[in-house]
């Protein structure tokens, strides 16, 4: 079955920073739960821009978990390319 991921870019103000970092944690532990790896990757030309990704083993599952952590429902998932 081909893995699911979607990736979204967030705005943080450097004041805010801290808070989204202890709300990604959070974030994290739950998606982990859920059976999703999570990952956040700040762009170092905009320390302001942060890109987050949420990857599971299927869309089913990746939806269900991002519900599950209370996030919108409006993101772009994205689906594997198979290439064996």
């Amino acid at each position: 079955m081909p893995r699911a991921l979607t990736a979204e870019w967030q705005r943080v103000a450097s004041a805010d920073q801290p808070e989204a970092a202890r709300q990604w944690r959070l974030r994290r532990d739950l998606l982990a739960r859920e059976g999703c790896h999570h990952w956040v990757f700040r762009n170092p030309a905009d320390p302001d821009a942060f890109l987050e990704f949420i990857e599971a083993g299927s869309a089913a599952i990746l939806e269900g978990a991002r519900a599950s952590a209370g996030m919108k429902p409006s993101a772009e998932v994205l689906i594997e390319l198979e290439l064996s």
